[in-house]
């Protein structure tokens, strides 16, 4: 498994187009040090193979195992369409009394969030 983790650390990273050196800048380490992980002279500490995997959108059981994908899978944003029918959903629920007014408020407020993002 500990030989999983070198060669997944540099396949991830050539497969994403990093040098070593961008690698160690976002995480910032040495890039001397992610060309020892790379070779099998340093194990990576569980922090900084979280970091990485957070850092590159690499699925961390694939870096342990080779188990899974390499890339961890992304949720699908919202559309516009699918956001204003909730809004819509809630003020029928709103109406009816399903929901108290603070309760309507979060949920709207949660809902619009992604629009307010792309603004």
């Amino acid at each position: 498994m500990i030989n999983m983790i070198y060669e997944n650390f540099k396949l991830s990273r050539k497969s994403l187009r990093y040098k070593q050196r961008d690698i160690a800048q976002k995480l910032g380490i040495g890039r001397a040090y992610i060309s020892a992980i790379e070779r099998g002279v340093k194990t990576p500490s569980k922090l900084l193979i979280k970091a990485y995997c957070g850092i590159l959108d690499v699925n961390e059981e694939w870096l342990l195992t080779g188990k899974g994908d390499m890339l961890k899978k992304k949720m699908a944003k919202p559309s516009y369409i699918d956001i204003i029918t909730k809004v819509q959903e809630l003020d029928t629920l709103k109406e009816k009394g399903s929901i108290t007014d603070s309760e309507f408020h979060l949920l709207k407020t949660n809902l619009l969030a992604p629009l307010k993002a792309d603004t």
